[in-house]
Order: C-alpha cells, then structure tokens, then sequence
C-alpha cells in the first residue's frame, strides 16, 4: 500500500473545544504487539466533516483563522498510545488453575495442599490507550449510521454521558484499534487477532476528563465498562525500528479508504485461523476470497487509471472470474493467464480456488500443508501482478495502479521506482489516489448491487448541502447517504433552513476571495431536508454533484451529463 503526502500538518490549525470531554479507554491486546513503548498514533479530521454550528462557534475561536481558511481547520478524532506491561506468566496462561488441578487429580478429590506454578516469571502484554473526543465522534457516529441511532445528547452543553454515549464511543474505541493492529498486520505480515468485545476481559477501565485536566494531570475516577473476556498468545518481539512505526502509522489513515486493504485483511484471517486456532477450513476459504479480491480489484483499479467511469465499468463488466483473468488482464498488462499452466495463475487455480471449491461445496477438511500452501500461492500471485505491473510499458500506462497495490517499497525492490513515478508523486494537480480510487469502488459496488435490488433514493432523512463551485453561484444539493445518490433542489424563499442563507452566502463570498478560492466546497445544512424542499433534476451518484466525494483520476467528476440513474 502506498504512502501518500497529506500536506504539510505545519499549515493546519487545529480547533478544539476545552470543555469538551475525552474518553479514554485502556484496551489488553489479544497477543503483544512490537510497536515501541508510548507510541502515540494521533488522528486529525478535517473540520468540514462536522455541522456548520461546529464550525461557526470554532472560527470564534482565538487563534483561528477565519472561514476564508475555513479548508486549513482541523479537529483531533482520536489519540492511541502503545503501552507494554509485564504480567504473571501462570496466570495469564491460566496454568495456575491447571497445575492446581493437576494436583487434584493426581492425588484425589481431597487433595489440599496450596501448592500452585511458580509465579517468578513473566509474560508480555500491549495495553493500547484511546482517546476519544466525545462530541466528535458521536457527532461522527449519528452521520455515519442515521440519527436515531446514536444518542444525540449534545454533550456540548454540560450534560454528562449516557451510558448509550459511553457505550458507542467504546465501540468506536474498538474500531481505532482494530485499524490500527490491520495496519500492523499489512506492514509486517504476520498473524494477528483483532480486537473485539468477545476477547475482552469482563471489565474495561476507562476514564473521563478535559483538555485541561489531563494537560494537568489531575486526578479523576477511574470508571469500569461492561464487557467479556479472553486468553491470548503473551510473547512480543523486539521492538520494530522507527520506519516500520511510520509505515504503520501510514497504512492505518488510509485502511478505511483504500478497497486494496481487504485482500490483506483476508490474508491476516487466513493466518490467524490456521496459526492461532488451526482452523484449515476457514484459512484456505479466506486465502481464496483474497486472491479474489485482489484480482477483481486490481482490474477495477486499472478500468479506474484507463479514465473510465463506474457506471461504465458496472454495465460492462465480465459475470466470470475465470473470463475476466484470462481475458481482460491479459490484454493489459500481459502475462500467462492460463489456468491450466504451471505458473502463479495456474498454481492459485489448483492449489487455491479448486481447494476453495471443495471446502465450500462438499465440506472438504483440507490438511495445514494445503492451507499453508494456499496463503502461500495467493501471496506468489499478488507478487506476480506487482512484477507485470512494474514492467516498464505497464508501469507508464498505470503507475498509480502499481503505486497503490505495492507501494515505494515494492518498486523499490524491483528497482522500478523511477524518477517518472515519483514526479507524478509530487504532483499537486494529481488527486488523492487511495481516496479516489477507494470512492470509485464504493459507486461502483452500489451500481453493481442495482442489478439484483435497485436503490430507491429519498429525500426524506437526506442530508441537505450547499454547494459552492468556482465562477458560480451556490446551490443546494440533497445526498441520500444510504444511497449514495444525489439530487440538485430548490428551496423556495419561505423555507426556514437549519443555517440562514445570509450566512451561507458570506461563508462562500470570503472563500471565492481566499487563496483557496478556486476549489470547491460544500456546507453540510444542520437538521439536513426539511418540509418544502423540491427536487430539481435526477438522482445521480454522489460524486457528479458533491465536492470531496472525486472518483475520476483525472477530475472529470462534474463534467458527467447529468441524468437519473
């Protein structure tokens, strides 16, 4: 996965409110993790994320620029701090209570005696520590899912937290984590157990404060949530050298964007069934899904870098894995395709899919050397694409396919990671490309999914947003997040809005005279559609109406005709 520039963290200002309260989690690690001792991962989102209140109260703010820089402001989402700590071998293991009845066993059912394992030697254990700001991210929460699903207390105002707020930001908290030991996984390839609230201790201390209680220290309750618990592996390596810190660090902003962190993702659940529960079934099943994956979305990432649109790409697009490996990767960026050869194609045929195939279908318990081999083969087959894409003809045609499949390192290693690639890197004019391709796919899936159960888009629970592009005059754009889709519409005079028009007209006059006037942007409308809004055209995908949500390579996003889809 590739490691792209973010701008220079140097010119953001980042808003925060003092009174806002930060929830803090202490999670136990399934098994120890090698990143190094009070590691901080922090996480900043943009501000255009949140309500227009947000952002009008924050810009009030000392220090703040202004909505002429309004795209400069940033908000902390979370914080993770790595801490390691030293526990009781036994006990850990749980050999305590094993030698204990052992004992019994041995010696009958009256046996006595205290003797319990030796307690002189330790095992290692990763605590993470997670901050959350409560505001942020139940604000973030209610938008992702719908209103009704997140408490909407607003915290803001003094109010202290619900358990409902406490218990979805600990889901949230689990999230960041997650995120965070995917990443570890796709940088050093190894097995990894996920958290989950099924592998927790039955008791999860956390604690609420401020900013300024914890820049001060002060002392507050340490609380206890509900939840369950596990045993685990307990040996950590030597701590990971500070680029393999930075690399993580990297691949953790982009997992939830990048459609390429799947296949590592089912490549992480191959491992861990067959290395930490010796389920062969499930590792080659998953082995298989990902070589899936990663065929199917390297092929839609080159369809992405040819320029083509999703809606094109979905109308057209092969029913047959098998047609579409041997057909339309061929004609790209060659190679043997044959299923039947002897290469990587030919093994990933037998040793993976026709394996697969018998698991699925007629219950098949492959041996561990077949489902060794099955990780094995995916793996050869993904470094078989990334050779044929760093080829120098591939590598000119789709260099930001080849970027984002293996990243500076694995052309690097193939001595391909040559001045053309890295001037298209620094290229301001080049879109964000996993964010970008990631949008691609998500519409994409959407049309593809329309052929079995069409969507039906609403303006009834849609957000409501008000749309500035360069050498025009705002619009209001209605986007039926569950969808996808989007619709232009018009409000008559005498609708009352969840912000004054008189505001939103002066947010985008002082932005078409700032420094960043010639990108567009979009307010997000508190309280989202309301009674008397009218729809002014056709439901379209989201990205031809709405800024921030590109999927073109090439910016194309707007040029589209519109028209119903």
């Amino acid at each position: 996965m590739v490691s792209e520039p973010e701008g220079s963290e140097g010119d953001r200002v980042l808003l925060a409110d003092p009174d806002e309260p930060i929830v803090t989690f202490f999670f136990k690690l399934p098994e120890p993790i090698s990143i190094p001792e009070y590691t901080v991962f922090p996480e900043q989102l943009h501000a255009s994320i949140l309500p227009l209140g947000w952002l009008e109260k924050g810009t009030e703010m000392e220090g703040v620029p202004g909505r002429r820089d309004m795209t400069k402001i940033w908000v902390t989402g979370s914080s993770l701090i790595v801490h390691h700590v030293k526990v009781g071998l036994a006990a850990s293991l749980g050999l305590d209570a094993v030698f204990k009845a052992a004992l019994v066993g041995i010696n009958g059912p009256d046996y006595r005696d205290s003797a319990s394992m030796p307690d002189d030697l330790d095992a290692d254990c990763t605590v993470v520590e997670v901050a959350l700001p409560a505001w942020v991210n139940l604000t973030l929460e209610q938008a992702r899912w719908s209103r009704n699903d997140v408490p909407s207390t607003d915290v803001r105002d003094g109010n202290g937290l619900s358990g409902e707020q406490i218990g979805a930001l600990f889901n949230v908290a689990i999230g960041k984590v997650r995120s965070l030991q995917m990443a570890y996984h796709i940088i050093e390839n190894g097995p990894v157990t996920l958290l989950a609230e099924e592998v927790l201790p039955p008791l999860i201390p956390y604690v609420v404060r401020n900013s300024a209680q914890i820049e001060e220290k002060e002392a507050v309750e340490l609380r206890l949530y509900e939840a369950r618990r596990s045993f685990n592996a307990i040996t950590r390596q030597r701590d990971l050298p500070d680029g393999r810190v930075e690399a993580i660090a990297s691949a953790s902003r982009q997992i939830g964007d990048n459609p390429l962190a799947a296949y590592l993702d089912l490549d992480r659940e191959a491992l861990v069934a067959l290395r930490r529960y010796g389920n062969t079934r499930v590792s080659v099943t998953m082995a298989a899904a990902s070589a899936e994956v990663v065929l199917d979305r390297t092929l839609l990432m080159l369809l992405w870098e040819e320029r083509r649109t999703p809606e094109d790409v979905a109308a057209n697009w092969r029913d047959s894995l098998k047609r579409r490996v041997e057909k339309d990767f061929s004609e790209r960026i060659g190679g043997s395709w044959d299923h039947s050869g002897t290469g990587p194609v030919g093994r990933w045929a037998r040793k993976v899919s026709n394996v697969r195939n018998r698991v699925v279908h007629g219950g098949y318990l492959p041996s561990r050397d077949e489902a060794d081999d099955a990780i094995a083969v995916t793996r050869e087959l993904v470094t078989f694409i990334c050779d044929r894409l760093a080829s120098e003809g591939n590598l000119n045609k789709y260099t930001r396919s080849a970027m984002l499949l293996m990243g500076n390192d694995g052309l690097e290693k193939r001595g391909r990671h040559t001045n053309a690639v890295k001037r298209l890197q620094g290229d301001p004019n080049e879109p964000p490309w996993t964010k970008t391709f990631g949008l691609w796919f998500k519409t994409f899936s959407r049309l593809r999914s329309d052929l079995l159960a069409p969507r039906v888009s609403r303006l009834e629970g849609s957000d409501l947003l008000a749309v500035y592009m360069p050498g025009e005059w705002p619009t209001y754009v209605a986007c039926d997040t569950s969808t996808g889709q989007a619709v232009k519409v018009h409000i008559p005079d005498d609708v009352e809005l969840g912000a004054s028009r008189e505001l939103v007209d002066q947010i985008f006059s002082e932005h078409s005279q700032g420094e960043n006037r010639q990108n567009p942007i979009s307010i997000s409308i508190s309280g989202g559609v309301v009674d008397g809004v009218q729809i002014a055209g056709g439901w379209v995908e989201e990205y031809r109406l709405l800024p921030l949500r590109g999927v073109m390579v090439d910016g194309s996003n707007f040029t589209v005709e519109d028209g119903a889809c």
